[in-house]
């Protein structure tokens, strides 16, 4: 475990991008070999149930064999349980957020910072040391719910996975919960436990910020203060590990894409993000993740991205989201539907021009609100936005027009 402490030694930030570098470098082209270490290991030393899922469904299919469909989960904050949110919800499950929850009685639960420029002073250099190692206490007693943990990092050498905290509801949830499901991205596998531990560390110092920006107390949720409050039981502890793949071995076979595997979910590419804050929360809270969403097919556009760059300065190691994003916009252009999207929310000459011709019928449509929503679906095209009254008559002919009357011509 990784925990957030209240103090620590500055660190070499280049120092620890290069050693970033040679951990996560080569680790697209050992996905296979690494995966089948850590199961090995998993397996050989009794440490869970292991399970390799291919995709999102084939982990939740998993997942209804170990609970009952009406259970509520306990969960973190970790990307790769946003992946699985839908499915599991569609299979009516209730995700019960225990990060904070132990804050939940304060009275100020405001957002108070918005922005990277509001921060106090965490420069230069974060501080590495500030995440200490702890292991989670073994309890006497367990309580009767299941807790789902999406893993920082995991090693092939021993089979040990690393968890990232800033509060305690993870320890608490490996302490407490008498079902505890592991979701392991494939592409979080490392070679040694020493190489997953720096990983995790380094997700905290570089993504620190991130974290700041996002802290918010949440209004207070009985759901997670009922498993919380669960009297302990003489229940065994049951642990299961899935190491989901989701597209990313395929991603090894993309040379235009690779390169995302090396991320480390560190989250530092969103604190400068200026348009982030409105991405879908429960599929990206970063550029890198609304990104591999869309590649992945959980959304359909990638047009929230200004192109500002300010992402790629922001990451250790270099993984350039700029350009991997204007790439899948350009495969994006082939279709149609996007071609008409992009002429529509770009050129609003072309659709003015269009409209004058059916002018009457255009502005029936435009006042309709079943219209604009179809629109919308469309075309992308906001269906609560402002548009003019449009006109049957070019405003270049009606000048013309006045023109020649007042010269008689």
């Amino acid at each position: 475990m990784v925990k957030l402490a209240q103090g620590g030694d500055e660190f070499d930030r280049s120092a620890a991008r290069l050693r970033l570098g040679e951990i996560r470098g080569d680790q697209p082209g050992l996905l296979d070999q690494l995966c089948e270490g850590f199961i090995s290991q998993v397996d050989e030393r009794g440490l869970a149930r292991s399970y390799v899922a291919k995709d999102a469904w084939d982990a939740v299919e998993y997942i209804e064999k170990i609970v009952n469909q009406e259970d509520a989960l306990a969960i973190n904050r970790a990307g790769i349980i946003g992946v699985l949110r839908a499915h599991l919800e569609a299979n009516g499950h209730r995700l019960v957020h225990t990060y904070l929850s132990e804050y939940v009685e304060g009275e100020d639960r405001e957002k108070v910072l918005h922005h990277y420029w509001q921060l106090p002073d965490v420069s230069p250099e974060s501080a590495l040391q500030s995440f200490d190692i702890q292991r989670p206490e073994r309890s006497k007693g367990r309580k009767d719910y299941t807790a789902l943990i999406g893993v920082s990092a995991a090693s092939a050498e021993d089979g040990s996975v690393v968890f990232l905290q800033h509060t305690s509801n993870i320890s608490t949830m490996l302490r407490e919960a008498s079902k505890v499901i592991l979701i392991v991205g494939v592409d979080k596998i490392v070679r040694t436990k020493d190489d997953a531990v720096f990983q995790a560390r380094s997700m905290g110092a570089f993504g620190l910020e991130n974290v700041v920006i996002n802290l918010n107390l949440p209004e207070p949720d009985e759901a997670a203060l009922e498993l919380i409050n669960k009297p302990l039981e003489d229940i065994e502890a049951e642990t299961h590990i899935i190491v989901l793949d989701n597209g990313r071995r395929a991603l090894t076979q993309e040379d235009e894409f690779v390169q995302l595997l090396t991320c480390i979910s560190c989250q530092a590419c969103a604190i400068q993000c200026p348009t982030y804050q409105h991405f879908d929360d429960q599929l990206a809270k970063t550029p890198k993740q609304y990104l591999w969403s869309y590649l992945i097919g959980m959304h359909s556009s990638l047009d929230m991205c200004i192109g500002c760059g300010l992402c790629l300065g922001r990451c250790p190691l270099d993984i350039d989201l700029p350009r991997f994003i204007t790439i899948a916009r350009n495969e994006q252009l082939h279709g149609w539907l996007m071609l008409l999207s992009n002429r529509v929310l770009h050129d609003a000459w072309w659709v003015m021009h269009g409209a004058h011709l059916a002018a009457p019928l255009a502005n029936r449509l435009l006042r309709n609100i079943a219209a604009r929503k179809v629109i919308q679906s469309a075309t992308g095209f906001e269906d609560s936005a402002w548009v003019p009254i449009v006109q049957g008559r070019k405003f270049t002919d009606w000048l013309r027009d006045r023109r020649n009357r007042k010269t008689g011509v």
